[in-house]
C-alpha cells in the first residue's frame, strides 16, 4: 500500500501544485525520512514553499543578479 502511495501522490500533488514531479518526489520521501508518516503532506508542502521562495527571490533581486 506504501509503494502506491509514493507512486501516486508526486502524480496527483504535482498538478495541484504546479511543481515538477521530481520536486514532488523528493518531498515526500523527504519528509518521510524527517517527519515519518505526517511527512507526507509536510514534505512537498515545505518543497512547494522552498521553490517559491526561490522564484521570489529570483524576481526580487533579478537586476542585482545580472550585474554579477
Amino acid at each position: 500500500m506504501a509503494s502506491i502511495d509514493n507512486v501516486l501522490r508526486p502524480i496527483l500533488v504535482g498538478k495541484d501544485a504546479n511543481l515538477p514531479d521530481l520536486y514532488i518526489l523528493i518531498g515526500t520521501l523527504g519528509g518521510i525520512f524527517m517527519f515519518g508518516a505526517v511527512g507526507l503532506i509536510i514534505g512537498p508542502i515545505i518543497c512547494a514553499l522552498f521553490v517559491t521562495v526561490w522564484e521570489i527571490y529570483g524576481v526580487v533581486y533579478k537586476n542585482q543578479l545580472e550585474s554579477d
